[in-house]
């Protein structure tokens, strides 16, 4: 690859009035700054469906899903992949690190990796590291018995948000492992560790600074998940709500049990004809083209809700169950939440640092950042970088 990409120094600031990680290029290799650990091989992994993995050697040729945990562990990890199949969505966060790692050849996959077992075996990898996302155990067996008659490793992590309450968690279950495949332990538990400390750093905001009123949230198309439909939420899997819990409530947990549950708008007004009312409508933009649509077929049918009749209503951008994304989107949603506890506090600038740190440097940070940020406004039209009021005067 034609970049490299470097570790930044970080110096971390117990402040509540600015973002907690300030990041400079230093010089410093990623490895150096991660601790990287002796390699220690041969030795054997287990990947999430309880397989053990024997490495004779550290991987050279890597066949991904996708490249988001690899690009956690360092440039020198993604410079192994020869074929993954995150080139093909439009996601803005995979498009920045397409950019960013320069990883348009690589990145040319199409359809589902589960039924190209042929097409992997061509690639001659030594590993192949594949989610379970759209699988069943038939297809994850059949698959593995393919690759492994071919001499060819086979690496399975999960990509069941459900599983996941938290960043820290979905690092513990995915990142940790894979980082063994690499000898990389020690930059996972420093990536770890700084998602600890940011956890810890908005729980001590919340506490001092929010007050005792818990307010009611619907949160349209959140479930952890891509969902493109507004009248669709669920009720724990939308993890950044998660880290709120005390000073916000989902209202889909009085309304279903379900991991997702798509409605009608009449099960909203029912919830608001009885005791309670929705005080906040936060849209994630994953379903912003069917709220658009929705409301110029017919704005009338959102006013009967109250946060639209209050102008309380926020788009955010997509936060997923992995990594910093969704305490990233905690802090944008506690902005609106608790306002005092996060008052001259610049949560997107935090996000921004948050990327930084996991791609690695300012530059592969902020060329992702640019990504999403560029996708939200794009989307909908809000003069902000990932979260904003929404102008229902101007959709």
């Amino acid at each position: 690859m034609s970049k490299k990409l470097l570790i930044p120094i970080v110096v971390i600031l117990l402040v509540s009035g600015g973002a907690a990680v300030y990041l400079s290029n230093s010089g410093i290799d990623r490895d150096e700054a991660g601790g990287e650990s002796s390699p220690g091989y041969p030795r054997t992994v287990t990947d999430f469906y309880g397989a053990e993995v024997l490495l004779e050697d550290a991987p050279e040729r890597v066949v991904a899903a996708e490249i988001e945990y690899l690009a956690y562990l360092g440039e020198d990890v993604l410079d192994r992949v020869v074929w993954s199949g995150k080139g093909q969505g439009t996601s803005p966060t995979n498009l920045g690190m397409i950019e960013a790692y320069g990883l348009e050849g690589v990145c040319t996959m199409t359809g589902k990796m589960i039924t190209m077992a042929e097409q992997v075996i061509a690639k001659n990898p030594d590993l192949v590291l594949i989610s379970d996302g759209q699988t069943t155990p038939d297809d994850r067996a059949h698959f593995r018995g393919i690759l492994e008659a071919a001499g060819i490793n086979v690496y399975f992590y999960t990509s069941q948000s459900n599983l996941f309450s938290n960043s820290r968690e979905c690092l513990e279950v995915n990142l940790i492992p894979i980082a063994e495949i690499f000898a990389k332990e020690k930059r996972a538990q420093h990536l770890i560790d700084f998602i600890e400390t940011e956890t810890e750093r908005l729980g001590a905001m919340l506490e001092d600074g929010c007050g005792s009123e818990q307010l009611n949230v619907y949160v349209a198309g959140g479930a952890g998940k891509s969902r493109p439909n507004f009248l669709g939420s669920s009720p724990a899997t939308y993890h950044p709500m998660l880290y709120l819990d005390d000073h916000a409530h989902n209202i889909m947990y009085d309304i279903t049990d379900k991991e997702y549950l798509t409605m009608e708008f009449e099960t909203l007004y029912q919830y608001e004809s009885g005791t309670d009312r929705i005080d906040v409508v936060f849209i994630s933009i994953g379903c912003w083209d069917d709220f658009k649509q929705k409301w110029n077929s017919d704005a009338a049918r959102f006013k009967a809700l109250s946060p639209f009749e209050a102008d309380e209503v926020y788009a955010v951008t997509d936060w997923f169950p992995r990594a910093y994304m969704c305490l990233g989107g905690a802090y944008l949603i506690a902005q609106r939440i608790c306002p005092d506890a996060l008052d001259g506090f610049d949560a997107e600038e935090l996000v921004r640092s948050m990327m930084d740190e996991f791609y690695g440097s300012t530059e592969a940070g902020g060329i992702v950042y640019e990504h999403v940020s560029q996708y939200f406004r794009g989307m909908t039209g809000i003069d902000a970088d990932l979260f904003g009021k929404v102008d229902l005067e101007a959709i």
